[in-house]
């Protein structure tokens, strides 16, 4: 009997010092053991409340099927030695027999699901409060020369979380796509704020440009409304202009 989906080699299960015991009536009793190491696809969309499957295939490798036909006892799985994991909970476990043309295979599948503890504590909370602070950049006083530094220092560290926070896969999570979403967000406020400095610093003697005149002409909520107040008929009256 060989593990059939085994991570790095194909390998007998046992060992030759794994005796065969006789019994009485003449049946034979053999209790291997092994650690397996097999290959799981995993899906990782909605990390970190996903869910994983993965099984455990053993076949009867050198025997044909009219000689060895495997059968699950009443007890197919085992928990007796089952330590838990600090970062998996184990949420269901089946087997089942498969004759297949040469030979008979079982095929154990343990269902595990992840502990959402560690990624709310370490990134989930630490995402949430660089999203508020990432609002607040516009708060800071431009004289203060702080708010390029501040909202860079914001993004590097989206930047870190994006790639070293979640695990490798093919497939993007739901927790990688708001992280992108972020990182996006904090380019845009990396390039609003140092266009904002360049503004603010920029000398009173240079003309504006006829680009940003333009524009501000060509949005009614661009331009700036002056209030003058006159008197008619002795009432105060105050009369907008643009």
């Amino acid at each position: 009997m060989a593990l059939d989906n085994g991570f790095t080699k194909m390998k007998a299960l046992g060992d030759s010092f794994v005796l065969i015991s006789v019994l009485s009536d003449g049946s034979l009793l053999w209790e291997p053991y092994e650690v397996f190491q097999t290959k799981c696809t995993m899906d990782v969309e909605y990390v970190p409340v996903d869910k994983q499957t993965c099984a455990i295939n053993v076949r009867v490798w050198t025997s044909e099927i009219e000689e060895v036909i495997v059968r699950l006892s009443k007890f197919a799985i085992s928990l007796t030695n089952f330590q838990a994991n600090s970062e998996w909970d184990l949420v269901g476990h089946s087997a089942e027999t498969f004759i297949l043309t040469q030979s008979s295979m079982i095929i154990f599948s343990i269902s595990i699901q992840r502990k959402p503890q560690y990624y709310m504590y370490n990134i989930v909370s630490p995402i949430l409060m660089l999203s508020l602070q990432s609002v607040f950049t516009f708060a800071i006083p431009l004289e203060s020369g702080e708010q390029l530094g501040f909202c860079m220092t914001v993004y590097l560290a989206f930047a870190v979380f994006v790639s070293a926070s979640l695990p490798v896969s093919s497939v993007l999570s739901l927790l990688g796509k708001y992280l992108l979403f972020l990182l996006v967000i904090g380019t845009l406020i990396v390039i609003i704020s140092t266009l904002e400095l360049r503004i603010h610093f920029r000398e009173s003697s240079r003309e504006i440009p006829g680009c940003v005149q333009g524009l501000v002409r060509s949005s009614p909520f661009l331009q700036c409304r002056t209030c003058r107040q006159r008197s008619v008929d002795q009432m105060p009256e105050k009369v907008c202009r643009f």
